[in-house]
């Protein structure tokens, strides 16, 4: 069991930011967007880009902590930060995506 569970965080964290079997990983892929357009939703029944890092960001913390047996937070403190407000002072690009990183 031990040997699933060391795969699947290595490849959690070959997703997020070393090279996935799929091409360029998660932190590559948010160094190329325009933070000016993070907080844009396309339509008012879309999720903002900035809401959708942090959503994926929760869930891949929550399964890695998990996988590690790291149980500090229940699932109630994650589901709780899931779709968060997001304030554009206080949630930057920069910041979250600098999260997903050291997080992971």
């Amino acid at each position: 069991m031990r040997k699933e569970i060391a795969y699947i965080i290595t490849t959690l964290h070959s997703v997020l930011e070393g090279e996935p079997w799929y091409g360029r990983s998660v932190m590559k892929l948010l160094q190329e967007i325009d933070p000016a357009i993070v907080h844009k939703k396309p339509n008012e029944n879309s999720h903002s880009l900035i809401e959708l890092l942090y959503h994926m960001n929760t869930w891949a913390e929550f399964t890695l902590k998990r996988l590690e047996k790291d149980e500090e937070k229940d699932l109630a403190s994650f589901e709780k930060l899931d779709w968060r407000e997001i304030d554009p002072n206080e949630h930057t690009w920069e910041k979250r995506r600098g999260a997903v990183q050291s997080d992971s």
